[in-house]
């Protein structure tokens, strides 16, 4: 016996093991199974934890598997959605089809906290189509799913559905899901037996809402024909709130079409019942609420769905004698009478018509009637509608109980009727349909706990006639914001019913608005922030408004606008500004472009700015895209005036995307400090000259150009104190920098480093006859890389040295030229002085010849002189000789 017990003792610990053990032995398998089957056979990104809980003890024979933080995330065009999140997703694996290792069965599933967002754009696209083709499967793999379905029980647990269509404009947002279904999936016919709970639904249709936080259950048994893919309801019951609804007949999938055949009726016939769909009443105390009067709901849809047809259907609603009163307040709400019906009898959608041929009901003494008739919604909608009563908001409180800390007021009367085809209108057939009356608002107040700040509506009337409507005397105040407005608003029938194109011209102004006073207050940051959070919104494409507008202050976050004014027009999904300006930052802004919303993925903005004298510092504290784009504002103190354009994506807050601005322009800094920039403090640092840790520039132009996520300048320059810098290069918004700075620096402000540099350059050279005190401006280059947290500057003494000795060879070179032209001007004066002694020698020798000329001439003379002094004397002496002996005679 005890050895027995030691046996079994043994056996039982390795079983037990086993248990343990064979999960972890089977983990990688599955999870790599799991990965395989997702990027074969899904288009979307799927991740999820890793840490993948296997146990056989759980579900034994079969295997338990857990996986946690499971995330299917769509890829383009629905990049940045989230198909589907699930906090937990386990289900029970067949543990031999793991052990065979070909496809592995899934018996139960169980999702819980799932979060899933359906999206249909309106050209039909669907995220949740991201299975690829099986013909690309079957390239890929050539093999079968690793995976097959043998459910016998599913469950879905605390979640969220959002179906959101905007091909239909359908929106369904279901909040606190929980459903559950058990039936045998391997076979062909089951019953599938369902129960499904939804803490609130949510309905919007057509811009109307239909179901808001509505309290909603189903249990229903189906019939299920997998083959035909048919299902039929069998016992069930639909609850919204507290109307119950029985619903008969089968639904069929055989391909892509939908086939169904079902009628449903309202189980309960108090008024009670539909009176819970109505938000205000069902709040609160709905139970001690007194009514009387009967009700009748039922109707059917029979036909065929797709994505061109729609089946056959019917609803008709009566309300006869309601009526309902609180036991805690004083007036009852009376003599309630609806009389509804939709109808379309073949599927053809023009074929619908909306009859309310009956809505009357009496807010204690004050009756309110409303009758509406639409007929051919497709062709050429007609419209037959009329609207007449008073409806005093004062007495309201003592109809219905407010949530606690709302207060209302005022009065609405409405006297309006409507009749005719819309075509009338298009075609300008004006006296073919008559559209008159108003409808008016006077001395509305209302304020509750999510809008703290009273709303007053002082008066607003809108007229109308078969050309437009007509607002005036639009006057409002909201907490400190006023508005006022007036206008007139074109095809408003048709923009209802057949969702054309509105337009409208409307005048607005205002003193103040304050937008601060509807900010939700957040948790204080530690850095640096950009203003509260925006969102990126979608522009209707049939919205055609005109704004002339005109604000004297407009206070947002940590903004203060003065003087906003300017023309704004939506059109085409595009929000156009022109010349929209304003007073911000001490200065003015003024800007024209667009932002454009067709893709609200990635909405684009094409904008010009103009800024004059703008505080840098308020706009680098208001505005965190600022230091991203210009790391060095973070350190100017000053005023800044620009001109520029701007092309860019933008992300969904509507900062930019970074890698997608185009733009370019003129920059004027007429006068700033630059303190603390980091490469500059790293620039003096290296030169000895902490002076230079503050930078102080005046009238600085610069062109920039942004593209590839940097920013571009081309060269401008710039003078500090007593030195000149020419700058040029680029910083990245990722803070990476690449700059060449060409400075001229003084030799008697650089740093005592650096000239003891120059100084032993100078002894050396000065025993060769160089003087370099000659040069009393140093020329150098400065490099700055890194980033501007890190920057990296590719300059030393050695740089001081090189560009010393460039002074030098200048010097040398200056020398050389001066003794060259020296040397020139000797060789000249030689050659002067030659060519004068040359010049003077001639002229001497011209000079003795002529003066030897001069006396043998005189010579000549005298002797000629003498010769006839001497043959005068001869001829006298005769002459007397022979007068005298004539005498004698």
């Amino acid at each position: 016996m005890k050895k027995f017990i030691k046996i079994f003792a043994i056996v039982f610990v390795v079983l037990l093991a086993a248990l343990i053990a064979l999960p972890f032995l089977f983990k990688d398998k599955i999870v790599n199974a799991i990965k395989i089957a997702a990027n074969e056979n899904l288009n979307a990104k799927v991740s999820f934890n890793n840490d993948i809980s296997l146990s056989l003890i759980k579900g034994f024979p079969n295997l338990s598997l857990g996986i946690d933080e499971l995330c299917v995330a769509n890829l383009a065009p629905f990049e940045g959605d989230t198909l589907a999140y699930l906090k937990n997703f386990s289900a029970t694996v067949d543990l031999m089809s793991v052990l065979k290792g070909d496809q592995i069965k899934i018996k139960k599933i169980f999702l819980d906290e799932a979060k899933v967002h359906v999206i249909v754009l309106k050209d039909g696209k669907a995220n949740y189509d991201i299975t690829k083709p099986s013909a690309d499967s079957a390239q890929t793999t050539g093999e079968e799913s690793k995976f097959s379905i043998a459910l016998t029980k599913y469950e879905l647990r605390n979640s969220v559905v959002i179906y959101d269509d905007r091909s239909l404009d359908f929106l369904m947002n279901l909040t606190g899901l929980n459903h559950q279904g058990e039936g045998d999936f391997t076979q062909d016919l089951f019953v599938l037996k369902t129960i499904t709970d939804v803490k609130e639904t949510n309905l919007v249709y057509g811009g109307i809402k239909y179901l808001h936080k509505v309290n909603a259950g189903i249990k229903a048994d189906l019939d299920m024909d997998m083959k035909k893919f048919k299902f039929t309801f069998k016992e069930n019951e639909a609850r919204l709130n507290e109307l119950y609804l029985g619903l008969d007949g089968w639904l069929a999938m055989p391909a892509d079409d939908i086939d169904m055949d079902l009628k449903f009726n309202a189980k309960k016939t108090d008024f009670k019942n539909i009176l819970s769909l109505v938000p205000a009443v069902y709040a609160k105390d709905f139970d001690a609420v007194k009514t009387s009067g009967k009700l009748a709901l039922d109707g059917m849809v029979k036909g065929t769905y797709n994505d061109k047809k729609i089946p056959a259907f019917t609803l008709n609603l009566l309300v006869e004698n309601g009526m309902f009163k609180y036991p805690s307040l004083p007036v009852a709400v009376n003599n309630m009478k609806v009389k509804l019906k939709v109808s379309n009898p073949d599927g053809v959608d023009d074929h619908t018509i909306v009859d309310l041929s009956e809505f009357h009901v009496e807010l204690g003494q004050e009756p309110f009637d409303a009758t509406l008739l639409m007929k051919t919604p497709v062709s050429d909608p007609y419209l037959k509608t009329a609207m007449q009563g008073r409806v005093n908001l004062d007495n309201v409180v003592k109809l219905i109980p407010l949530e606690e800390g709302m207060k209302l007021g005022g009065e609405i009367i409405a006297d309006f009727a409507a009749d005719g085809h819309i075509k009338s209108i298009e075609k300008g057939a004006y006296d073919k349909f008559n559209a008159s009356g108003r409808i008016s608002a006077s001395r509305i107040n209302y304020s509750s706990k999510d809008l703290p700040q009273t709303f007053l509506l002082n008066s607003a009337t809108l007229t109308f006639n078969p050309r437009n409507v007509s607002l005036t005397g639009f006057d409002s105040k909201i907490g400190k914001t006023d508005m006022r407005a007036d206008g007139t608003i074109d095809n408003i029938f048709g923009y209802v019913l057949r969702n054309e194109t509105i337009k409208g011209v409307f005048n607005f102004n205002s003193n103040l608005i304050d937008a601060n006073e509807f900010l939700t207050e957040e948790p204080a940051q530690p850095a640096v922030a950009d203003t509260m959070p925006l969102q990126a919104f979608q522009i209707p494409a049939n919205i055609d408004f005109t704004l002339q507008s005109r604000v004297g202050k407009l206070l947002y976050d940590n903004l203060e606008l003065g003087n906003v004014h300017g023309v704004v027009k939506v059109i085409n999904q595009q929000l156009i500004m022109n010349d929209v300006g304003m007073n911000i930052f001490n200065g003015s802004v003024e800007m024209s472009g667009l932002y454009d919303s067709k893709n609200i993925q990635k909405p684009l903005m094409d904008m010009s700015f103009g800024l004059k004298n703008v505080d840098i510092q308020k706009m680098v504290n208001s505005f965190e895209t600022v230091q991203k784009m210009a790391p060095v504002a973070k350190n100017a103190q000053g005023n800044i005036s620009a001109d520029f354009k701007m092309k860019t994506m933008l992300n969904s807050d509507l900062t930019p995307v970074v890698n997608s601005i185009n733009a370019s322009g003129k920059l004027s800094i007429p006068q700033a400090t630059v303190k603390d920039y980091q490469p500059m403090v790293k620039v003096a640092e290296i030169l000895k000259m902490p002076q230079y840790k503050e930078v102080k520039v005046n009238n600085v132009n610069i062109q920039f150009e942004v593209k590839d996520g940097r920013i571009y300048v081309n060269p401008f320059d710039i003078k500090s104190g007593n030195i000149n810098m020419n700058v040029n290069g680029s910083s990245g918004f990722d803070q990476s920098i690449d700059y060449k700075i060409s400075a001229k620096f003084p030799r008697s402000e650089m740093g005592s480093a650096a000239n003891e540099v120059l100084g032993n350059l100078s002894s050396k050279l000065g025993s060769k006859g160089i003087n370099l005190s000659m040069a009393d401006i140093i020329n150098l280059d400065i490099l700055m890389g890194g980033t501007v947290p890190s920057p990296v500057i590719k300059t030393s003494f050695k740089d001081l040295a090189k560009g010393a000795g460039e002074t030098v060879k200048d010097e040398l070179n200056k020398r050389k030229e001066e003794e060259i032209a020296k040397a020139k001007a000797e060789a000249e004066r030689l050659k002067q002085e030659a060519l004068t002694n040359a010049n003077k020698a001639k002229a001497e020798a011209e000079a003795k010849a002529k003066a030897e000329a001069d006396r043998i001439k005189a010579e000549a003379e005298q002797k000629k002189k003498e010769a006839e002094a001497a043959a005068k004397k001869k001829a006298d002496e005769e002459l007397k000789k022979r007068l005298k002996g004539k005498l004698k005679l």
